[in-house]
């Protein structure tokens, strides 16, 4: 299904830089259980049993380039990543309460490609509408990539909720992107 969204009240770098647009129309128009997938995603062989892991609460996704995001190696001395850490967390903890003391110094997760992301109306939309507040807040620590779309941010509320999901092998569901070089 094609669908036509309004990005309303969002500016432009919101909308299309951070890439907003994707679930801001999931959740106007989501069905039970939906795959986000960008425009040149081909499937060469049925999908449909993806669906049963969607409508068990799971998330699907395919980790991208098998590597885990690592939050502080982006700062460049202790004391920067404890002073980004305590301001992230004070922040964050307005939008997402508790569950932000799960964010550490040493907090690491895996990236899923945002596009290829299967999700579950009821359980996930939550992740979206924080996905959405969060980056559109005006908040931003400018090191950590994190802020600055929604595969970074969403992933990173995946870590956080420790939500289960459902990896598909790199190298069978992105065999074609090669790292999008």
């Amino acid at each position: 299904e094609v669908i036509e969204i309004e990005c309303g009240e969002f500016n432009d770098t919101d909308w299309n830089g951070k890439c907003l647009f994707k679930y801001v129309g999931l959740l106007k128009h989501m069905s039970d259980c939906e795959i986000v997938l960008d425009a040149d995603t081909i499937f060469l062989s049925n999908m449909d049993y993806l669906f049963d892991y969607i409508e068990d609460g799971k998330i699907i996704g395919s980790v991208e380039n098998d590597c885990d995001f690592i939050h502080k190696a982006y700062y460049k001395t202790e004391e920067e990543l404890e002073i980004a850490n305590t301001t992230i967390k004070n922040e964050l903890r307005k939008t997402l309460g508790n569950v932000i003391d799960n964010y550490s110094l040493d907090f690491e997760h895996k990236i899923y490609n945002g596009g290829f992301l299967g999700f579950n109306k009821i359980k996930h939309s939550h992740l979206l509408e924080k996905t959405i507040k969060l980056l559109s807040d005006k908040f931003k620590d400018r090191r950590n990539p994190i802020f600055d779309n929604e595969q970074y941010m969403v992933n990173f509320l995946i870590a956080l909720y420790n939500e289960e999901v459902v990896g598909l092998p790199y190298s069978e569901w992105m065999n074609t992107w090669d790292s999008h070089k």
